[in-house]
């Protein structure tokens, strides 16, 4: 019991070791530009899963479906992020096309910045 108490506290010091202090937020209005579109048309796969009855152990297949997915990729500031859209965004959307965004920025008392497009 002491080594498995001994254990957690070990672990909760480590994951609050790496904690930092938001000194400061602040959003900024930005224009992020349209680097890539993607399409991946629908398909349907087979699986398999094993399967016990009694001693006996066999295998069946069945059909997994995905939908066909439409995905922007935009980047600002050295920043980028990957979005899935509709088929009428996508089709509407062209590579270079100029989109608004909204940069999120983190400062820490130790001085570090992140920031991170936040829609």
């Amino acid at each position: 019991m002491k080594k498995l108490l001994l254990f957690i506290l070990i672990i909760a010091t480590l994951f609050l070791t790496g904690c930092a202090t938001i000194t400061e937020e602040k959003y900024e209005n930005d224009v992020a530009i349209i680097i890539n579109k993607e399409y991946t048309a629908p398909r349907t796969v087979m699986m398999t899963q094993p399967y016990v009855i009694g001693k006996t152990v066999g295998i069946r297949s069945y059909p997994v479906h995905y939908p066909e997915e439409y995905e922007i990729t935009i980047s600002v500031r050295g920043l980028t992020k990957t979005y899935e859209v509709d088929a009428e965004d996508y089709h509407a959307a062209a590579i270079d096309d100029e989109v608004p965004v909204v940069i999120h920025i983190i400062y820490y008392e130790d001085g570090s910045i992140k920031q991170e497009i936040s829609r």
